[in-house]
């Protein structure tokens, strides 16, 4: 059950900063490309891809997606290459906040509501 919830988390987090994606900019909406990395492959892969549909409609933003079940070299090599993707879901804190001290993070609370987050994940 943790495991859901905390999916469900991310898509909800990841769904915020796409909007936010999509209203950058001053108001307007521009089509272009989201990159997201994550460990969901098969059926998780094709859930996360389903949520993310009514934004790519909405938006034209389409999703990039990449899935690597050894998320954290590829992730420190993309990084460490200046090619990182435009969000991870990540599963090691450790690495995060490895790449935190180095500023290669951005935070989210100004698009996301961490409160309401919280608590979807608790």
């Amino acid at each position: 059950m943790r495991s859901s919830s905390l999916i469900r988390a991310l898509v909800v987090a990841m769904a915020a900063v796409f909007a936010a994606v999509a209203c950058g900019g001053g108001g307007t909406q521009s089509a272009g490309s989201v990159k997201v990395m994550a460990t969901w492959t098969g059926a998780e892969q094709a859930s996360f891809m389903a949520v993310m549909k009514p934004f790519t409609d909405q938006t034209g933003i389409t999703i990039a997606y990449e899935a690597s079940r050894d998320q954290d070299a590829l992730l420190t090599t993309r990084v460490a290459s200046g090619n990182p993707p435009d969000l991870a879901a990540a599963p090691s804190p450790t690495l995060l906040t490895k790449f935190a001290t180095q500023g290669k993070v951005k935070a989210l609370n100004n698009v996301v509501d961490m409160t309401a987050l919280s608590s979807e994940v608790s």
